[in-house]
This record gives structure tokens, sequence and C-alpha cells, in this order.
């Protein structure tokens, strides 16, 4: 139970900006950082909610509350995973060989592909936000947004073949890989069903989630030989986004 504990820890501190307990590094517990991603997603759904309440509560402007919604995944995590989008867009608009798209995703130089798909993402998180709150949307949906997309994220790792340069996969080791796969499955049933009985979600916003992050995580795996860190942070970074955009239309 200890390093279950540990696990989860070590998980938000990884993957948001968060404050948690200090805790010291324990290598032996690192195969349960991902099994546990979409609790950090879980967190992360609760405060949006939470804020997003209080902001109407004290009447703030729909224009701040808006931007507030389509900023707030970005801000939390430290832009781990908008990093990830970026490096991945450079490389996969480049066009390149597959050397090329490798040496460009692990290049730390910001290319025009990365700029403007960021700009292009921005633009439609802020459009669907507004029409969310406009429109009064389910906003506890939010909080189911984020776990789903983590735990399709966390399954990929999990399941599909690593880049061989991938620093992700030399971290978090594939031992017990049948327990974190469980871990996630159940987790994700949870999302699915709180969203049903619990937040009244959608089942067309979930399936469209599936459907965008199977398509774009597929077609990552097909083009670079594998899977890291930043191709899964572009997956996630896709799928919320389209949950965004599909959330704001029906």
């Amino acid at each position: 139970m200890k390093n279950y504990f540990k696990g989860i820890v070590m998980s938000i501190s990884m993957f948001s900006r968060i404050p948690v307990p200090f805790l010291k590094w324990d290598n032996t517990c690192t195969h349960l950082i991902i099994p546990f991603f979409p609790l950090v997603g879980f967190i992360h759904g609760v405060l949006l909610y939470i804020f997003l309440e209080t902001m109407i509560y004290f009447g703030m402007h729909i224009v701040f509350r808006s931007t507030f919604l389509a900023l707030f995944f970005y801000f939390i995590t430290g832009f781990l995973h908008l990093d990830g989008f970026m490096d991945t867009s450079d490389a996969v608009l480049s066009n390149r060989s597959l050397e090329d798209k490798k040496r460009i995703l692990k290049d730390s130089n910001v290319g025009a592909f990365s700029v403007i798909a960021v700009i292009t993402l921005f633009i439609m998180m802020l459009s669907s936000s507004y029409i969310i709150i406009s429109e009064q949307k389910n906003l506890s949906m939010l909080i189911a947004i984020p776990v789903i997309s983590r735990c399709l994220t966390a399954y990929a790792f999990l399941t599909l073949s690593p880049m061989e340069e991938s620093g992700y996969a030399k971290l978090f080791l594939k031992k017990e890989a049948l327990k974190s796969k469980i871990i996630v499955t159940i987790l994700f049933m949870l999302a699915v069903m709180a969203s049903f009985f619990v937040f009244h979600g959608s089942y067309i916003v979930i399936g469209f989630m599936i459907l965008v992050f199977y398509i774009t995580i597929e077609r990552l795996h097909s083009q670079f030989a594998g899977i890291s860190g930043d191709l899964c942070g572009y997956a996630l970074t896709v799928t919320e986004c389209s949950a965004f955009l599909m959330l704001a239309i029906i």
C-alpha cells in the first residue's frame, strides 16, 4: 500500500504543478506512475470545475471564464503535454524521413509548424470554451474528460512499443504491466460510468475522444516506429481539444 501511495504522489508531481508532500524519489515505484496518471486528470478536472463554479458565483465576465477554461489544463501541467504537442507538430508537419522526424522531435528549437499548430489549438480551445460556457453546457463533464484522455494515453503507453530513443521508455519500467493495465482499465470504466450516471455526460463526447485518440496514436506509432512521451502528449492534447469541440457542438 505504501508503494501505491508513492506511485500516486510521484505521478502527481511529474504530471502537474500541484504541490505535494516531499517524497524521496523511489525507482522501485516508477512503474506505478503511468497507471495512476488518470488520477492526476481527475484532480485537474475537479479543480477546474471548482474554479469555474467559483468564477460564476462571483459573476466574472464570460470572456475571463472562457479563457480560464481554455488554458487551465496547460497551466496546471506546467505546459508539459503542450511541449510534446509542439515538438511533435514540428516533426509530423515537416513531411521528412523517419530519421529527420526523430531528429526534429528531439530538437529543442521551436519551428514554424509548431507555432502554427499551437495557435490553431488555442483558437479552437478558446472558441469551444466560450460556447460551452455561454450556452451553459454540462460543466461537470469537464471532470471526466481529463480522466478519459489520460486513461487512453496510459493504456497506449503500456501497450504500444516505444521508440528506441524514448527516455520515458527507459524511466517507466514495464514490470507488472498486466497489473498496470488492470488499474488503468478500472479507472477508465469508472470514468465512463461516472460521466453517464453522475456527470450526465454524452456518450458522443466519449466515443469521439476514443476515436480521435486511436487514429492519432496509431498514425504516430506508425510514422515514428514507436511512441514516446512527446507523442503521447500530442495525442492527449489533440484528444482533449476534440472533446471540447464536441461538447460545444452537441
